[in-house]
């Protein structure tokens, strides 16, 4: 049982002793996903030194490249990025909190800005005068241009197909027949 019996102080003791991994994965996940990653790395080096080791058993027949990449592979390093403070973890979280807030606003004005920025440009080129490139891109297509509709697709018909044994004999004549 915890000595500190003041909430504040508790909150206070938390911020300074405990910490969050963020290694690239969640929270909970990285200690399954660290070994397995560093598992992975070892085996694909020694599956690559295996590999090259047999290429180069004998060395007069071994290709140059060959013999020099055998000397020069090294295992994959997988990075750990290391444990935050918990105080400094939910610092961040709230910095990133403060950036987001009204971002959907944003990004809806930036879109309308372009849009209108766009319509104020078509109107221009419209209003120039006539060279063969604008009226080109503003005319409509003529009728031949125009790609024909595609045909629409019959639908898919099911066909219940039957074994050869009685049973499915006396079914399909019973559905012959009702139908």
């Amino acid at each position: 049982m915890s000595t500190v019996k003041n909430p504040t102080k508790k909150k206070q003791v938390s911020y300074e002793r405990d910490h969050y991994n963020r290694g690239g994965e969640h929270s909970k996940a990285w200690r399954k996903a660290k070994p397995l990653k560093k598992a992975k790395a070892r085996r694909a080096y020694r599956k690559t030194a295996n590999d090259l080791s047999r290429v180069c058993a004998e060395d007069e027949a071994a290709p140059i490249a060959a013999t020099r990449k055998h000397d020069g592979i090294q295992q994959r390093r997988v990075d750990d990025w290391g444990a935050i403070g918990l105080r400094d973890f939910v610092a961040s979280r709230l910095d990133r909190r403060e950036a987001t807030v009204g971002a959907k606003k944003k990004r809806k004005a930036r879109a309308e800005q372009t849009i209108a920025t766009r319509n104020t440009r078509t109107n221009a080129l419209q209003r120039s005068a006539p060279d063969s490139r604008s009226r080109c891109c503003l005319t409509p297509a003529p009728a031949w241009a125009v790609p024909a509709p595609r045909p629409r697709v019959a639908e898919f018909v099911v066909v219940r197909r039957f074994s050869a044994s009685p049973m499915n004999e006396r079914k399909r004549s019973q559905s012959q027949n009702d139908a």
